[in-house]
């Protein structure tokens, strides 16, 4: 029984068993501890209603986004990225691009590009990849070319950094890729390359087993090249309308790296994620850059799957034995304990080992064994006292067989030595 629900669970569709590992995981993120972060700190910059009902609907003129990001490189940040697709001319000014292009020189920064499936798409200068052993990630995101900024933006720019970002099958989106392949190029995500540049890096490093280094920091790749977002730290936002009207706020930006977004939602960039449904993509963007610098990267390497399957037989084996062994409430307790011991570990594993184990789906297997095993002794013993019960009806009356029912225990097969008082009489007028 344990072996076989142990392959189902095993060989079930990634649909059923992935999403109950991811859900859990939900569950766990916000529990963990916020380590300090010995990099630069991730602040937004949020082009938000009060910006937009301040300067105009959105699409803004290039002009108008070129002094926002002036304003920001009036803070002197580390770097900057926009969290925005400038695709084409500016539609508004001829000296927009212009002018945009030259507030994105004043300090590192990096503009967002989006993958193309359908063509080959537009050439943009490369981050320098080195690899000094082979690093096999099959699953990465594959696209056949990009669509990005103008030539003329992409000159004022420093870096590239792919906007993508996928839901998961259940719906919200939980990971945000570190580096996607096009073409024959891999090219790094968005929140990749605004590390790289806020640490002065000037390419990316591919060590064995699958480590990513930029700068200071090191990210585990694992088989899809993608971060799992963990939601352990607030983002710091400061409002557009505020650093644009107010210049002593731009102090606040000095040495960070800084993401310029929206929350609006006329901006259409708003997403389903397990915090929010409403969670916009700048934020997911900052939390996927501030977990690369506080080193809070969590991993799954394929050897996890193996070791939850053996925990999983484990575990059920020892449930199996509870429930065969002991009372029904003792063992209930003793097998909650032990579902709740992995369920504990599994989450330990996350601060302490940087690792994502699923802290359900043993623990789950392991108390469905418990509960079949009791189920299956239950009916034994009915079904034995029911045995028990057709058999002495024949010669017992069925009070003493219902006596010796509920009280197996009372039932004597040996003889038993009793003291007894005997009265014996006469009855008057029997006959001899």
């Amino acid at each position: 029984m344990l072996l076989v629900l142990v392959i189902v669970w095993h060989r079930s569709h990634e649909a059923i068993r992935g999403t109950l590992r991811e859900r859990s995981l939900d569950l766990v993120m916000p529990l963990l501890p916020v380590p300090p972060s010995p990099g630069p700190e991730v602040v937004i910059v949020d082009i938000d209603r009060a910006a937009l009902a301040r300067f105009g609907t959105w699409p803004w003129p290039r002009g108008r986004l070129a002094a926002l990001v002036a304003a920001v490189a009036d803070g002197r940040p580390a770097a900057f990225a926009l969290d925005m697709l400038l695709a084409g001319p500016d539609r508004f000014s001829d000296n927009g691009d212009a002018a945009l292009a030259q507030a994105l020189a004043r300090v590192p920064s990096v503009l967002g590009f989006v993958l193309e499936t359908t063509a080959s798409g537009q050439a943009l200068p490369a981050t320098p990849i080195l690899a000094n052993a082979p690093v096999s990630v099959t699953d990465i995101w594959r696209a056949s070319g990009i669509v990005g900024p103008t030539p003329l933006l992409a000159d004022g720019a420093q870096g590239f950094g792919a906007l993508a970002m996928a839901a998961d099958i259940d719906g919200p989106i939980r990971r945000v890729p570190l580096l996607v392949m096009v073409g024959d190029a891999v090219r790094p995500g968005l929140a990749l390359e605004l590390v790289r540049l806020a640490q002065g890096a000037g390419g990316l490093l591919l060590m064995p087993g699958g480590i990513l280094h930029v700068g200071d920091s090191a990210v585990p790749l694992g088989q899809d090249a993608m971060l799992r977002l963990t939601r352990v730290a607030r983002i710091r936002a400061i409002s557009a309308t505020r650093l644009v009207t107010e210049p002593a706020s731009r102090a606040e930006l000095a040495g960070r790296a800084v993401l310029i977004g929206s929350s609006a939602p006329e901006l259409g960039g708003l997403r389903v994620t397990p915090a929010s449904p409403v969670t916009a993509s700048v934020v997911i963007q900052a939390e996927a850059a501030d977990a690369m610098l506080r080193g809070t990267v969590l991993a799954r390497p394929a050897w996890v799957e193996l070791a939850e399957l053996v925990a999983a037989l484990a575990l059920g084996g020892m449930c199996l034995s509870l429930a065969l062994c002991l009372r029904p409430a003792i063992g209930a307790s003793c097998a909650l304990l032990l579902c709740l011991v992995w369920s504990g570990a599994a989450t330990t594993a996350a601060p302490g080992l940087r690792l994502l184990v699923d802290p359900a789906g043993p623990a789950l297997i392991a108390f469905v064994t418990f509960v079949a095993a009791v189920l299956a002794r239950f009916a034994r013993d009915e079904w034995r006292a029911r045995l028990l019960r057709m058999s002495f009806e024949q010669h017992l009356a069925p009070d003493v067989v219902r006596r010796i029912a509920a009280d197996p225990a009372a039932l004597r097969l040996r003889g038993e030595m009793r003291e007894i008082t005997a009265l014996f009489t006469d009855i008057e007028g029997l006959p001899a």
